[in-house]
């Protein structure tokens, strides 16, 4: 079991899976999509984790596919400089 990790419903020391919370496949007026909703949760109970007994500090897993070579881009300035 993973050390210091916590169930968020239960109370108690539990180890995280990852689930997917998405709809999946869906239609809106014609256009096809899939919602995908990743989320690591508890497996005792599929709730929050947490770091501390007393589920105060939640938990954070770094996201698998988070790569350095993908930097975010630069935000637009203000809506008045698109003229």
């Amino acid at each position: 079991m993973t050390p210091d990790l916590w169930c968020g419903e239960c109370k108690g020391p539990t180890e995280v899976q990852k689930v997917d919370f998405g709809i999946g496949s869906y239609e809106f007026w014609g256009q096809k999509g899939f919602d995908s909703q990743i989320a690591w949760v508890s497996t005792c109970c599929e709730a929050d984790v947490f770091s501390d007994k007393e589920c105060t500090v939640p938990y954070f897993h770094e996201p698998d596919d988070w790569r350095p070579d993908h930097e975010p881009r630069e935000r637009a300035g203000p809506l008045d400089s698109c003229s």
